[in-house]
């Protein structure tokens, strides 16, 4: 094969066969059930959907297959309502159908889940757009905020999301999982040891000369579906020194190049034709042997890779550490993809990793450096990530001659400066929804560190150093992404209350603002923050209001757009209360 950038490459492989969608339905949650029943009453729930909708259970939980069955009680196998969300999503992306959360959540046995599922695929209607970033590979969309439709898959995005901000989770999940530092960190070392077992580095076959004049970088992205994942790849195909993208995008029945061009335009993101002619879109299983793709495919990116950005990542809250064994697979399917194209270069490897992982550091100026269990915000979220960064540790960090190796832990990512799109299911902006719905404003104090989608892409482009392999510094293994300086709570929450047209004798302290919250009759679609009282009262005000800051000194030493980075601006601020207006998440 040619090494030109605009030679063909081999088909794409087959989609797996279509699942039926649907639409939203006007009937109630009661209604549906009972629908649900009548049509299956006749019938049993085929073995193989029943099957299915067990491992998707099986993962969320973090149990056995075989220990689920259709008389399992939900709440037996830790179905809650914040569980509901997470399940809620991981079911849409899997069948490709569009429940709502107050009818799974009405489904108190398997069984009821597996009728509920087989009624939607029966009525087969409208199908919706997915997200590489909502199943078990990337960076999220769960629960409908607004009062009159339901929530689809692909608007659970984020990327980044864990990427994007630590998960929402529930405070009993983390009562569950407060076990001993040290059982946790072994645990979590078995996993280390278990997925690096038997990596080895090839015999580089290229020289020094090489590496030097080599500037047409070729580039694989995760996660390339996801927030984050769509504005690092409209970063790279702007870079001159970038020739191809490529986006790892896992299989689905819509087209791969119509999902990635969805997820373009769903957060405002224009690419200019030359750019866009740089992206090679594949469908991929990343946790299959060679990610999945057909051999050809697979020696075509050891061949021509230069760098791998892997921000691909299940953004869950409630998970145990055991549920993201997938994720570690993909990381090691990664990392040897990495080893083989070290062959021919020098290859550069970003892993995204999240601020869970110093969610409990001791230091209020968190460094940017390893870190011990004791540092890790529980559940399994953050141990993952941290398992990943150890990873690391033992493979491409033991070789910098031929890896450029880092992980990059970014801080509260919030939507787009340019477009004002923002994920619409994350803590922040259900704050806001429960504040215009109740009329007041919680009166938060200390500093807001938001940090703008398209900026944090930028500044992991940059710490990629492409197209300077010759200057380029050696890596720190670790860096961080926050806003050195932050911007006072007043300044911000008077430029957003004023946008929800919430006069300033509405404003209350956030504890007491939580209780209105707690006790408000509203309901969930209407107060999305009631679902998260517990966690938000205990983790909030450290996590986002300045008692956890990263440093950011080695990304400032390598990334010029991170020593650019400003506050957050009023601008900016309306510009997202704009964009939750626009596609209903906040009432006009």
């Amino acid at each position: 094969m040619s090494t030109e950038g605009g030679d063909p490459w081999p088909a794409d492989p087959t989609p797996r066969k279509p699942q039926g969608v649907v639409g939203g339905s006007s009937k109630k949650p009661q209604e549906k059930q009972k629908a649900a029943k009548k049509a299956s009453s006749s019938q049993s729930p085929k073995s193989d959907l029943t099957m299915e909708v067990k491992k998707v259970l099986a993962s969320v939980v973090g149990a056995e297959v075989d220990a689920i069955t259709l008389d399992s009680e939900a709440a037996d196998i830790g179905i809650d309502s914040l569980m509901g969300i997470e399940l809620l999503r991981e079911v849409n992306s899997a069948f490709h159908c569009k429940l709502d959360l107050p009818e799974l959540l009405a489904a108190t046995t398997v069984g009821n889940i597996v009728t509920l599922v087989a009624s939607a695929l029966s009525q087969g209607a409208v199908e919706i757009a997915d997200d590489d970033d909502h199943d078990d590979d990337a960076d999220d969309d769960v629960n409908d905020s607004r009062p009159t439709t339901s929530t689809s898959a692909s608007e659970l995005d984020s990327a980044t999301s864990g990427v994007d901000s630590p998960p929402i989770k529930d405070i009993h999940s983390e009562e569950q999982t407060k076990r001993d530092v040290t059982a946790r960190e072994a645990e979590a070392e078995r996993y280390v040891a278990e997925y690096t077992a038997g990596w080895t580095p090839a015999q580089p076959s290229y020289t020094g000369e090489a590496i030097a004049g080599s500037h047409d970088a070729v580039i694989i992205v995760t996660g390339a579906t996801g927030s984050l994942g769509a504005h690092v790849v409209a970063a790279l195909a702007s870079n001159p020194s970038v020739k191809t993208v490529v986006c790892l995008n896992r299989h689905r029945p819509t087209p791969v190049e119509t999902r990635q061009d969805d997820a373009f335009s769903s957060r405002g993101i224009a690419l200019t034709p030359e750019a866009r002619s740089k992206l090679r879109i594949l469908a991929t299983d990343s946790s299959q042997p060679r990610l999945g793709l057909e051999a050809s495919e697979y020696q075509w990116l050891t061949q021509h890779g230069s760098h791998i950005v892997h921000s691909a990542w299940p953004l869950s809250g409630s998970r145990p550490m055991s549920a993201f064994a997938p994720q570690f697979q993909v990381m090691r399917n990664l990392l040897d993809l990495a080893r083989d194209m070290a062959v021919h270069r020098r290859v550069g490897f970003q892993m995204v990793s999240s601020l869970s992982v110093v969610g409990h550091a001791k230091e209020r100026l968190v460094p940017e450096d390893r870190v011990h269990m004791d540092s890790v915000l529980p559940p399994g979220y953050g141990e993952a990530k941290w398992v990943c960064e150890r990873m690391l540790d033992e493979t491409l960090h033991k070789h910098p001659a031929l890896f450029r190796a880092m992980a990059v832990r970014p801080a509260q990512i919030a939507g787009s400066a340019t477009s004002g799109v923002w994920n619409s299911v994350e803590q922040i902006p259900f704050i806001v929804k429960s504040a215009q719905s109740l009329g007041a404003w919680p009166n938060f104090r200390g500093t807001v560190r938001w940090i703008p989608v398209d900026a944090v892409a930028a500044i992991l482009v940059d710490l990629l150093y492409i197209g300077d392999d010759k200057t380029a510094p050696d890596p720190w293994p670790i860096y961080h992404i926050d806003d050195p300086v932050g911007r006072p709570w007043e300044e911000i929450s008077s430029v957003l209350a004023d946008a929800l047209d919430i006069p300033a004798g509405q404003f209350m302290p956030f504890k007491e603002w939580l209780d209105t919250v707690a006790r408000s009759s509203k309901p969930e679609t209407e107060n999305p923050a009631g679902r998260l009282v517990d966690f938000l009262e205990q983790n909030f005000e450290r996590l986002s209001c300045g008692g956890l800051v990263l440093d950011t000194t080695k990304a400032q030493e390598h990334s010029t757009a991170m020593r650019a980075l400003a506050p957050v601006s009023a601008e900016v601020a309306r510009g997202y209360i704009r964009a939750w207006k626009e596609m209903g998440f906040l009432a006009s």
